[in-house]
């Protein structure tokens, strides 16, 4: 192998493995967001047992909550974009959120399989520059 290949293959390692820690990393974020999908749906069931006039603990941060009382377990406030705020139904709820979860366990399998060939390539090119 020449100087210049040798060069070429190791920019091209370089390459790979900045992508591969960039898709790692959006692998994790997706991730991430799959399981606040997924308590999000354990919430909504917790929601619906609470009785009507019920006291409950509001987040507005991690660690400050103000005190409510529970009016509505039916029906929830959903923001859609555009500071626009809709009524739905926990049915509604439940099948908007299984259409992204959905959504998102298929980008996390293509980008499984993105990572694998990109690892791939960049352990093909890395036995390939230390064999000289």
């Amino acid at each position: 192998m020449t100087q210049e290949d040798f060069q070429k293959k190791y920019f091209e390692f370089q390459v790979l493995n900045e992508k591969l820690a960039h898709l790692q990393e959006q692998h994790s974020t997706l991730e991430s967001h799959l399981n606040d999908l997924t308590l999000l749906i354990s919430s909504l069931d917790s929601v619906e047992n609470l009785k009507k006039e019920n006291e409950i603990l509001i987040p507005l941060s991690n660690t400050i909550f103000a005190k409510a009382e529970l009016k509505e377990t039916k029906n929830f406030i959903v923001g859609v974009g555009a500071n626009v705020l809709i009524e739905k139904s926990k049915e509604e709820l439940l099948e908007t959120i299984e259409i992204q979860r959905k959504e998102l366990s298929s980008i996390l399998l293509k980008l499984e399989e993105e990572i694998k060939k990109i690892a791939s390539r960049a352990q093909s090119l890395q036995s390939e520059l230390l064999e000289q």
